[in-house]
């Protein structure tokens, strides 16, 4: 029997909200002295955290990450749209509703995980104007090199950071295209085969 999976933080009572939350505080430490000792050690380093799409996915593995953000420990949040992925490409959406709420007027940005990996260039623009339209600052991209094999979509990919320009390519169903074929980078062949194999 499947139990019911709740992604939204109101149809949890509020003492499940709280024991979650006092899980979380040792994450929630952690943060603090990983912040402490870069201040200690004279580094401001940007912290970034991949984390997961949903408040209660979140706080049910540990990480209160609207207390990262009000504590300022957190400069960049990727939510990734996890769990549901089951091989078929299925992938739970990511609530950026709620991290656009925590992180308003503070320094902390969103950049939402863009998945599934394969997807149509018309798809790329329109999952980015969609997370743009939602309050996003930029946009992730995990495993990379999953995507440039295909040209067409690795040209949609690296051209999704011109936000003013996205619904116009939409609107013509065609996006600025610059190939650059790359053939060798040192003792690497650049051919059919990924780039991390060698040719």
């Amino acid at each position: 029997m499947c139990r019911q999976r709740y992604v939204d933080i109101s149809r949890l009572s509020p003492p499940v909200q709280d024991w979650l939350r006092f899980r979380a505080q040792v994450l929630t430490e952690f943060m603090r002295e990983l912040c402490g000792l870069l201040k200690q050690a004279g580094k401001r380093r940007k912290i970034s955290a991949v984390v997961f799409g949903n408040e209660v996915d979140n706080l049910f593995y540990g990480l209160d990450i609207e207390a990262w953000v009000k504590e300022g420990l957190v400069d960049i949040i990727i939510p990734y749209p996890w769990p549901g992925y089951s091989g078929t490409g299925y992938f739970s959406e990511i609530d950026l509703a709620f991290f656009t709420r925590i992180t308003n007027g503070s320094a902390c940005q969103v950049y939402p995980n863009v998945l599934p990996k394969q997807m149509e260039p018309g798809q790329y623009l329109k999952k980015a104007l969609q997370y743009y339209d939602q309050g996003a600052d930029g946009l992730a991209f995990w495993d990379t090199n999953a995507r440039h094999p295909l040209l067409n979509q690795w040209q949609a990919v690296r051209e999704l950071g011109h936000k003013d320009q996205l619904r116009e390519w939409l609107e013509n169903e065609r996006f600025r295209r610059k190939l650059l074929l790359l053939r060798r980078l040192g003792d690497y062949t650049m051919d059919r085969y990924h780039a991390h194999t060698g040719g």
